[in-house]
């Protein structure tokens, strides 16, 4: 029930961050929420997500809408 989304990249020495925000409803209240595995989408981008190291998170924004954060860790070559 978004109207708008925000798309934001922000990369550091120790990895980058991705990020997508949105004005609708927010995620399910955890009581409410469907496991990760019959939620194909979720499950597909914690999946490729643990590929590159990294994790996301999804969380309601503190203006409404829901935020989901990729964070990845750059990887040094040994």
């Amino acid at each position: 029930q978004a109207r708008h989304a925000w798309l934001s990249i922000e990369g550091g020495p120790l990895g980058f961050e991705l990020r997508v925000d949105d004005d609708g409803i927010g995620p399910r209240p955890a009581d409410e929420q469907c496991d990760e595995g019959s939620h194909f989408g979720i499950g597909i981008m914690s999946e490729r997500a643990q590929r590159l190291h990294g994790n996301i998170e999804i969380a309601n924004r503190p203006q409404g809408g829901a935020r989901l954060r990729l964070l990845v860790p750059i990887r040094q070559e040994q």
